[in-house]
């Protein structure tokens, strides 16, 4: 959460950092109309299993809401990511994030599709 933090700035103030275990996926922040967790799932190039944490710094270094958006939260859940902490305006919260259903589940000897 402090590398996100750390990478908030004046002009972007949400950031979104993508972990696996102790390795940083991906580090990315709010572009001119793409939110960090778009951005972030596009940079890690194998972001299954992953944690994200978003995080929003104020101009006054204060924390605020940094919960994902509906649109963002599916394209994390589509990404595989298994949990989200954000910023609250007291402190963290975390999210588990449902798992998306195999499209196809894996065939049993003997069996086709239809």
């Amino acid at each position: 959460m402090r590398k996100a933090l750390g990478h908030t700035h004046r002009i972007t103030s949400v950031a979104c950092a993508l972990y696996n275990g102790s390795r940083i996926l991906a580090l990315s922040t709010n572009g001119a109309s793409v939110h960090a967790e778009r951005n972030a799932t596009g940079i890690a190039k194998y972001p299954a299993g992953a944690v994200a944490y978003v995080a929003r710094a104020r101009k006054d270094g204060s924390r605020g809401l940094a919960r994902p958006c509906p649109v963002c939260r599916g394209r994390l859940i589509l990404a595989g990511v298994v949990r989200v902490y954000y910023t609250t305006y007291t402190g963290y919260a975390m999210e588990e994030l449902p798992q998306p259903a195999r499209r196809y589940p894996p065939l049993i000897q003997g069996e086709q599709y239809a």
